[in-house]
């Protein structure tokens, strides 16, 4: 994980958005899911959009805004590239 400015993390008030932002440094033509789950909404997968203008030619950087709501709000980023596919 990497936060901005070096920040450790914080607890983000209900009903803010914010960004979460994947830096993939390793396979080919990666791509990233996103699972987010609430205590009032379930489980919610999402492929993360790459970010053409902020990636380099070995760096690559994918990025999506959300809007948790409920009490907690778990997150998991899992990475693959398309000769390996994205693992379940």
């Amino acid at each position: 994980m990497e936060y901005p400015g070096w920040q450790t993390p914080r607890v983000i008030p209900l009903g803010d958005t914010f960004t979460v932002r994947a830096k993939v440094d390793k396979g080919g033509r990666p791509r990233v899911r996103l699972t987010s789950w609430t205590d009032t909404t379930g489980s919610q997968t999402q492929l993360m959009p790459f970010q053409k203008e902020q990636s380099t030619s070995n760096l690559f950087v994918f990025e999506t805004k959300l809007d948790p709501e409920g009490r907690s709000f778990p997150l998991r980023v899992v990475a693959g590239d398309d000769t390996t596919g994205i693992p379940s």
